[in-house]
């Protein structure tokens, strides 16, 4: 990497006084961190008749997403003939040409019974990925709801071959995941944090969702390299910065400002002012569309974002 090759130029100088000291590694980074990493959800309902578990795998070096379904069939009767599974996704998914396509049929399936479907998908741009996933009956077999309006039970019932869609939840697949580390010097990181042209500022207060004395996760190392971090005595709070690349080459830095816990043990880190910058508007029109949810992809917790940009904010110190 660009570190390694500019410590080992000073180093074959002879000019040991400087050599760059090397960054410590990130808290729970995985240097053989794997290509394929698995996200799962239930997409099904706690009552439906049909339980529905998604899992997606990420291959970030072919740019694929790997949707696989597992089905089983939670009815004191059998799935008649004719079920399928309908898929739907973002405009920046495609099929692969060896997948099945977007409608994938079920066997005959017996009382807990279940069946795995497997569909590749290549992203063709950075943007938002989620999965709708719904479950089509054409039987007399049907779907009966509950109060709150989810099907929830099978019941038979005497017109045959009617249709019965089950919608699952969708499956949103983090962006953050759609994110490498990059490492890099402090002193590019701060150079290049002038040049980008896209910026966002979020104000997270984590006070209402986190105990007292839980301090909030670090920002994911898995999608981001720490370049540095200091303290900043006289407004009571920490910089941290971080780097990250797309799986396109698009550049995303963090500078996080949060209450370092040494200097005010009694907020346990509860709020953090992050800024994001990036190179691309996709990325930031992406992370625009469901603040929130980047939010919680980052740190790993429940926010609240506060209205605005927020009345604090410290000076960008680069040391």
């Amino acid at each position: 990497d660009m570190q390694a090759s500019v410590v080992s130029a000073v180093a074959a100088c002879h000019l040991p006084g400087c050599v760059l000291p090397t960054l410590p590694p990130h808290p729970g980074y995985d240097s053989q961190l794997p290509e394929t990493r698995a996200i799962e959800q239930v997409l099904s309902g706690s009552s439906d008749g049909m339980y529905v578990k998604g899992r997606v795998r990420v291959d970030a070096v072919v740019r694929r997403l790997t949707l696989q379904l597992e089905i089983c069939n939670l009815m004191e009767v059998k799935l008649p003939p004719g079920a399928m599974v309908r898929l739907g996704t973002c405009s920046g998914l495609r099929l692969e040409t060896n997948a099945h396509g977007p409608v994938l049929a079920l066997p005959s399936m017996e009382p807990e019974e279940k069946t795995i479907h497997e569909v590749d998908y290549r992203l063709d741009a950075f943007s938002r990925c989620v999965f709708h996933v719904q479950l089509v009956i054409p039987s007399s077999t049907q779907m009966t709801s509950d109060d709150e309006g989810s099907a929830s039970v099978f019941e038979e019932e005497a017109k045959p071959f009617i249709p019965v869609t089950h919608r699952c939840l969708p499956f949103h697949v983090p962006l953050v995941r759609l994110l490498q580390p990059s490492p890099m010097l402090k002193t590019l990181f701060f150079q290049e944090w002038t040049s980008l042209q896209f910026c966002l500022e979020l104000m997270v207060d984590f006070q209402s969702s986190v105990p007292n004395g839980i301090k909030i996760a670090p920002i994911s190392p898995k999608a981001f390299s720490r370049v540095h971090q200091h303290a900043l005595p006289a407004c009571g709070s920490r910089q941290e910065c971080y780097s990250a690349s797309t799986w396109f080459q698009e550049r995303v830095l963090l500078i996080v400002f949060a209450y370092a816990e040494s200097l005010d043990a009694n907020r346990a880190n509860t709020w953090r002012k992050i800024i994001v910058k990036t190179s691309a508007a996709c990325v930031f029109d992406s992370i625009m569309a469901d603040k929130r949810r980047w939010v919680e992809d980052l740190t790993g917790c429940q926010g609240v974002l506060a209205e605005g940009n927020g009345d604090w904010m410290p000076e960008i110190v680069a040391l």
